[in-house]
């Protein structure tokens, strides 16, 4: 941990800049809110920026799925992390591979890689988004959804575990939904 520490403050002296990923599990999802708290008082030490991710149901991830957890549970503690760098004025962290449906409020954090270029395992290069869309779906209530031609779903392989049940469309945004920020975005 100390080592970890210098390391960042190493780095934010060269310039370097610094993202932390908290990619969300069974182990960790019932943590996000003191995760923010934690993330919050890292800015002092030159992180940057943030992500929470939720997790891609397939190749290793798959083998150990026992720490999967369906969104509708993560949904109220990351929301609640989220709230946390908003009242401290912070910017809150990018969202990434989560529906817009679970954090309605947090809309402008969510982002799905479409500028991330990714290189699949026959050597073609395409954008995230592209290669994330082919693994996922968009359950019947998402075509209400005000951000159905963005978000690509969920993956096929949660709806097989979990089911669609939990997803409810956005068909107005929330008065209290803010512009926080837009997500950094990966070149």
């Amino acid at each position: 941990y100390e080592k970890t520490m210098r390391a960042m403050e190493n780095l934010s002296v060269l310039g370097i800049p610094i993202r932390i990923s908290c990619v969300i599990s069974r182990l960790n999802y019932k943590t996000l809110p003191e995760l923010a708290h934690f993330f919050i008082k890292l800015r002092g030490r030159g992180v940057g920026d943030f992500s929470f991710t939720y997790s891609v149901y397939e190749g290793q991830m798959w083998q150990n799925r026992e720490l999967f957890v369906p969104l509708s549970e993560v949904a109220p503690f990351l929301n609640q992390a989220m709230q946390s760098f908003v009242s401290q004025k912070v910017p809150p962290p990018y969202l990434r591979l989560i529906p817009y449906c679970f954090v309605p409020r947090y809309a402008s954090c969510v982002g799905m890689d479409e500028y991330t270029r990714a290189v699949d395992v026959t050597g073609v290069e395409r954008n995230s988004r592209d290669a994330i869309a082919e693994t996922r779906i968009k359950a019947e209530p998402c075509r209400r959804c005000l951000f159905y031609s963005r978000c690509p779903g969920l993956e096929t392989s949660y709806i097989r575990l979990w089911g669609a049940d939990e997803i409810v469309p956005i068909e107005r945004l929330p008065p209290e939904i803010g512009p926080y920020r837009m997500p950094m975005e990966v070149a």
